[in-house]
């Protein structure tokens, strides 16, 4: 690969970093084109991408956008999953395609700057969608006002029935 070539290739990786929420290693060796086009399409489906760099150039790459620690994640053949707003989506694509390929070894990854070890990524994988998260959020915030107002209707119906035994009474006396 020519110089030219190789500076092209680590601007390449440095903007897909840069545009992309969260980068995940992981170990490729074994894979056929089957499976490798198989995993790729289901990053797809996701909004990330799968992409192999030479580890020279990629650790070239994460150095001058001044992440440290990857060099123990990129030994050997490794694939960079590139994911976007739902990471922990593209982490469960992930997670859930090394059951089916056990060859497929999760390495660690960046998310927002930070480097991860494997079992992080594992533990985003296993993060309810953010539609769940959301509704938990809501469900919390909602419950003390249906308790409050649950408790304004036992008030409320307590001087209704109060009023009707009342009115009861009266009807009684005027009888």
């Amino acid at each position: 690969m020519l110089r030219d070539q190789k500076v092209k290739v680590v601007e390449e990786l440095k903007q897909a970093v840069t545009s992309h929420d969260a980068v995940i290693f992981a170990e490729i060796h074994g894979m056929n084109v089957a499976s490798m086009n198989a995993v790729r399409s289901q990053i797809r489906r996701v909004g990330g991408s799968l992409k192999i760099y030479k580890r020279r150039l990629a650790l070239r790459g994460f150095t001058e956008l001044g992440i440290e620690g990857t060099e123990d994640k990129l030994a050997g053949s490794t694939g960079y999953c590139f994911l976007g707003k739902d990471i922990c989506a593209g982490a469960r694509v992930l997670v859930d395609f090394r059951k089916v390929a056990p060859y497929f070894v999760m390495k660690g990854g960046i998310v927002q700057g930070k480097v991860l070890d494997a079992q992080a990524v594992d533990r985003l994988a296993k993060l309810p969608p953010a539609e769940v998260l959301r509704a938990q959020v809501v469900g919390g915030l909602a419950a003390p006002l249906y308790g409050f107002v649950y408790v304004l209707s036992g008030l409320l119906r307590g001087f209704v029935t109060v009023l009707d035994g009342h009115r009861r009474a009266l009807c009684d006396k005027a009888e």
